[in-house]
């Protein structure tokens, strides 16, 4: 009896090796692409660029690192990937041919122990061809020279995570084999693993953004903070970002968890699968599905899936009209159940069945979407609690609209810091959005103004709320063709971003359309604005370090000059502006428009994309500013018309909008009469939500003859005229009524 079982398991190995050959030469081939072949390939683009003086052998190692051996080897993680999904499909195939089945369930062995058996193999007969190929890798580095004893270190759990990460999908692979009784249905099964859950948040996510209107996509979102986590093939890309930012050898801690998550979620999936294999019937090979009751539920959440998108589809295609979103979301119930129950009995026949399993899922689909669009938790209408909030911050892009945000990386940053030397034309800098900076650097102790903003905000939306979602051409700025009251009251709304932090560590983001031009809004920003807090989230130039600045630009519209300043002068300036911005006032942004901008360049002006890495504007108020300038030689001229204006050329689109008109204008008194009327584009919306006035669709482009080109006078300054004030014989020349 030994004798028999002893050579059943024999023949059984026997068996297990031959069907597995080709996945384990493939697997092979794979990893030796992946592995030696990339690092070859990598590396000899390396040598040339070492021997070319352009970068340096640590430099070198560094890639050597981040690009082959560290998580970041995202060629790798995809090989890997695909490997687990054909090793285990291939490896567990017998479950869906009855023939081979009964063989094996007539072996004197247990299921179970089968299970054991030919799950531990798929995880061999990757991990060995791994290893080898993960030393040859090594040596290959060490023999030229890009390997160190650091880089050898950070390798060795690189190695052990990657691993865990075949693990993983080769876990989900096996999972979907036990489900299911059909190669087919087997590989959509490990698309649904792979891929359901990041696409259902997405979905949630887009109908939030559709039908919440105060909805603002920030980095706190739900997708953006667990995505990786939502699936086996997507969180190997958890902290990418991250080794690829560095300028060292690391190993991050974020994929010491990803380790654990791997580690802990393979375990699970592997007692799961231990339970699965022992309750699994041998008839159900051939069938679509193994387990009945698994039908039921992966039709429902089919259905929800293809009717949150189907609705959306269809509801943007058509313009945002709800007969086509109830269109969209009908068929796209009536596919997915069909579609479903074909799958489940392979006949066409049987998309009439099983109604009760569609009933629930038509009415769960209709449930999730029909919260979206009536907002029946209430999304819009939610302010936090003032006893709740820690701080809050606030953004618009009508608010101080020209501060720029190029940052320095923090690896620079550090070395000054430090009291370091940096080679300014060497430093990286990346842009900064002007919304996240802001909501990310500001911190107003003041909970009680937000809350006004917030409940005008609210106001708007309860007016408005089902208009923007469902009228494709609604523009909350647009004034034509309304009753006046309205009108006067949309001319003056800006968007306005509110972020709360709350005490609990939790962020709330919403989105207002809110007119701060006068009452309590406009004191409500009023006391925002004269907040050290906001200040030093808006102005970047208010925390600048000395270091970092070399030469000082000042522009206009009408001039561009480089202010030739003495350290001690320079500094003086500085401190002068910083000054300035700390005892402006909200009102001041209301009542003057810059008259012209400090642009502060690293030393040596360094990157071309440092030029705005630290600016100001300046307000007549700046008193400081304008002194300190004055005494350096350096008057703010801003008369247009100081210099006779050789011609000014007006545009305009004609009603079509696909031609473009101009007329040019050399009389003096005809120019002065459009200057009047006219403001300057340059600062026009810098702080546009609290001035708002009603500009024309007149373009004005004001030329002048140049003679000193080294003098830094534009050659021409361009306005918008404002649209109550467009003189007679020009309404006459543009056929205005």
């Amino acid at each position: 009896m030994a004798a028999n079982k002893k050579s059943s398991v024999i023949n059984m190995l026997i068996e297990n090796l031959k069907r597995r050959l080709w996945p384990f030469a493939l697997t092979l081939a794979g990893l030796f692409f992946s592995l030696p072949i990339y690092s070859l390939l990598l590396t000899s683009e390396w040598k040339e660029r070492l021997m070319l003086g352009i970068t340096t052998l640590g430099d070198v190692q560094t890639e050597f690192y981040k690009s082959i051996l560290s998580p970041a080897n995202v060629f790798l993680v995809l090989v890997i990937i695909v490997l687990a999904y054909i090793n285990s499909l291939n490896g567990f195939s017998y479950l869906q041919d009855k023939n081979r089945c009964d063989m094996y369930c007539s072996l004197p062995i247990k299921r179970t122990t089968l299970f054991v058996e030919n799950y531990a193999t798929g995880i061999v007969m990757f991990a060995l061809p791994f290893i080898v190929m993960w030393l040859i890798t090594i040596i290959f580095g060490f023999s030229g020279g890009f390997m160190t004893g650091k880089i050898l270190a950070c390798a060795i759990p690189s190695l052990i995570y990657f691993l865990l990460i075949y693990i993983l999908n080769y876990s989900f692979g096996i999972l979907a084999v036990l489900l299911t009784g059909n190669i087919m249905v087997s590989i959509l099964a490990s698309l649904v693993f792979a891929f359901y859950f990041p696409m259902f948040f997405y979905g949630i996510e887009s109908l939030m953004s559709s039908f919440f209107v105060t909805c603002y996509e920030n980095p706190d979102s739900f997708i953006n903070k667990w995505l990786e986590f939502l699936s086996p093939v997507f969180i190997p890309f958890k902290g990418v970002s991250i080794l690829f930012e560095s300028e060292s050898v690391t190993f991050p801690g974020e994929y010491v968890v990803n380790m654990v998550i791997c580690a802990v979620v393979s375990v699970l999936l592997f007692v799961l699968g231990h339970y699965l294999i022992r309750v699994r019937k041998t008839e159900v090979c051939s069938h679509a599905m193994a387990f009945n009751a698994t039908k039921p539920v992966i039709k429902v959440c089919a259905m929800i899936l293809a009717g949150i998108y189907g609705s959306l589809l269809m509801f943007y295609i058509s313009g945002k009209k709800v007969g086509w979103l109830l269109f969209g979301l009908a068929i796209a119930l009536m596919l997915a159940h069909a579609i479903c129950e074909i799958i489940y009995e392979f006949d066409f026949k049987a998309c009439i069945k099983h109604l009760f399993s569609f009933a629930t899922g038509a009415v769960l689909t209709v449930l999730i979407i029909g919260s979206f669009v009536f907002d029946v938790f209430s999304y819009d209408k939610y302010i936090p609690d003032i006893n709740k909030v820690s701080y809050a911050a606030i953004s618009s892009a009508e608010l101080q609209g020209s501060e720029n945000y190029i940052l320095m990386k923090d690896k620079d940053r550090q070395v000054l810091l430090d009291g370091g030397e940096l080679d300014f034309t060497k430093v990286s800098y990346i842009y900064g959005n002007i919304f996240d900076y802001r909501l990310s650097h500001m911190e107003v102790d003041n909970a009680e103004a937000f809350q006004v903003l917030a409940a005008s905000g609210l106001d708007w939306v309860d007016r408005n709320r089902y208009k923007m979602i469902f009228d494709n051409y609604y523009d909350p700025y647009a004034v034509e063709a309304m009753n006046p009251d309205e009108a006067s009251e949309r001319a003056n709304i800006t968007e306005i971003i509110i972020k709360w932090h709350l005490n609990n560590g939790r962020n709330v983001y919403r989105s207002y359309y809110i007119d701060i031009t006068e009452g309590k809004e406009f004191e409500a920003f009023e006391d925002i604005y004269g907040t050290e807090e906001y200040k030093k989230g808006v102005y970047r130039i208010l925390g600048a370090d000395e270091k970092e600045i070399g030469n000082i630009d000042l522009s206009t519209p009408f001039y561009n000059k480089k202010l030739d300043l003495s350290d001690s002068e320079k500094q003086r300036l500085l401190k002068a502006v910083c000054t300035d911005i700390n005892d402006g006032n909200a009102r001041m942004l209301k009542e003057e428009y810059p008259i012209a901008r400090l642009n502060c360049l690293p030393p040596g002006n360094g990157s071309m994309y440092a030029e705005s890495s630290y600016s100001a504007v300046i307000y007549p108020s700046y008193k400081n500013t304008v002194s300190v300038l004055r005494d350096n030689g350096y008057e703010i001229d801003n008369n247009i018309l100081t210099d006779d204006p050789s011609s000014i050329v007006i545009g305009q689109y004609n009603e079509e909008g696909d031609n473009y008109d101009e007329k040019e204008y050399f009389n003096r008194e005809d120019i002065e009469k459009i200057i009047a009327a006219s403001d300057p584009s340059e600062y026009l919306y810098e702080n546009y939500a609290l001035y708002k006035k009603a500009y024309s669709d007149i373009n004005v482009d004001v030329y002048y003859e140049i003679t000193d080109r080294n003098a830094g006078r534009n050659s021409y300054v361009n306005f918008r005229m404002r649209s109550d004030e467009i003189p007679d014989f020009l309404r006459n020349d543009l056929g205005l009524e």
